[in-house]
């Protein structure tokens, strides 16, 4: 992918490799759309009138067809006392799904087997994509635990085939800014939360992904015969160290936490900025009242994702700090990170799976993840 046709803002589009897909997504997951070369021309000549030689009744033009089912060859040899009990699963599974999510799935008993069950599920995907307690709605299906037959709903956070890189070169700015002191400890306060809250990765930590690569580029460009650019390149590469380890020190401090809300009330908005800077940071601390723990790996499956044999890039790969998104570095960054995320069939996203079985469910749900996401986004464009 070209990054040169990129805006320097937060998150960048991921081109993505789909192991089951002919076409892969370019930016904006755009698709190549099949279309004829002309109109079929008309007919010159009118078309000969024919009627029918005697009366027709006109009722079946009020008939409604059901289409057709394809039947699988173990739902064929099923006996009826086995279609009898498995229909009965179904609708004490759906009953509860129904409480759940505060729906009214279709009347399908009427119906025989297995289309009732077919057209229940239908009509209930069609309600949990709508609903708003279901937002995050990715997939139902009927699934046997135990000999007993039961629907599982499927919730994941789509993160939109993003990266979400955030630069902390504009906060070193503002941290040397002395007309900029108020904004630059609330952005601290918010930058401490991600990292040791949330769990958002640091680029010069060793362990994280983005370490390497910095690691990496570095080793490219001192190999390289002396110029101008080189020097350059190898400048900004020192800075983004230098500057990394110092900001990285000062979010790893428990005292911007302690004193968030303190900053947020002594706060004097003096410009846009300002105001921008307040807005976000009390987003951010409502969110860790709400969720004081919560990090971003809690709905992580990795166990029902590696189920089907996929291999995952994982969500520590295009969630991280970064030193900035406005340099020539962060162009060759992006070009090797993207390379490498292309060769990923699937992205590891939060999951949560809900069992409707007449066992305690899970109340989990995806409202965090939705929200801090969303944050980070604005985070970032604030920052760019």
């Amino acid at each position: 992918m070209n990054y040169a046709t990129q805006h320097h803002t937060r998150h960048h589009s991921i081109a993505q490799q789909k192991t089951t897909r002919a076409i892969t997504p370019t930016i904006g997951r755009v698709y190549g759309i099949s279309t004829t070369s002309q109109r079929p021309q008309r007919n010159p000549k009118r078309q000969k009138a024919v009627s029918s030689n005697r009366p027709t009744p006109h009722g079946f033009l009020k008939t409604t067809f059901l289409p057709k089912l394809q039947v699988g060859e173990a739902q064929i040899k099923l006996s009826k006392k086995e279609v009898k009990q498995l229909e009965c699963d179904f609708y004490n599974s759906v009953s509860e799904l129904e409480k759940h999510y505060e729906i009214s799935v279709l009347e399908t008993k009427k119906y025989s087997y297995p289309y009732n069950l077919s057209l229940a599920c239908w009509n209930a995907e069609q309600q949990l994509k709508k609903h708003s307690k279901s937002h995050c709605f990715d997939a139902l299906q009927i699934v046997q635990e135990d000999a007993q037959t039961a629907v599982r709903v499927i919730e994941k956070y789509e993160t939109g085939n993003c990266l979400y890189y955030i630069p902390i070169v504009p906060l070193f700015r503002l941290l040397k800014n002395p007309q900029k002191q108020q904004s630059a400890q609330l952005l601290l306060s918010i930058f401490c939360y991600l990292y040791r809250v949330v769990g958002v990765p640091f680029y010069r930590e060793d362990d994280s992904y983005l370490y390497w690569f910095y690691d990496m580029i570095t080793e490219w460009h001192s190999e390289e015969e002396d110029s101008e650019e080189k020097e350059k390149t190898l400048s900004e590469l020192r800075k983004a160290t230098c500057i990394g380890d110092c900001i990285l020190q000062k979010i790893q401090s428990k005292e911007n936490l302690i004193y968030w809300e303190s900053r947020l009330q002594t706060f004097r908005v003096e410009d846009d900025f300002d105001q921008k800077c307040v807005t976000i940071a009390t987003q951010f601390f409502d969110l860790y009242k709400q969720y004081e723990n919560r990090h971003i790996y809690l709905n992580i499956n990795r166990g029902y994702q590696e189920s089907y044999g996929e291999e995952y890039l994982t969500i520590d790969k295009y969630i991280s700090f970064v030193a900035d998104t406005n340099d020539s570095v962060f162009d060759q960054l992006f070009e090797v990170v993207n390379n490498d995320f292309s060769e990923y069939g699937e992205i590891e996203e939060p999951t949560i799976q809900k069992h409707f079985n007449g066992r305690k469910m899970i109340t989990e749900n995806l409202d965090f993840e939705n929200k801090v996401f969303k944050l980070i986004t604005q985070l970032c464009q604030l920052l760019t």
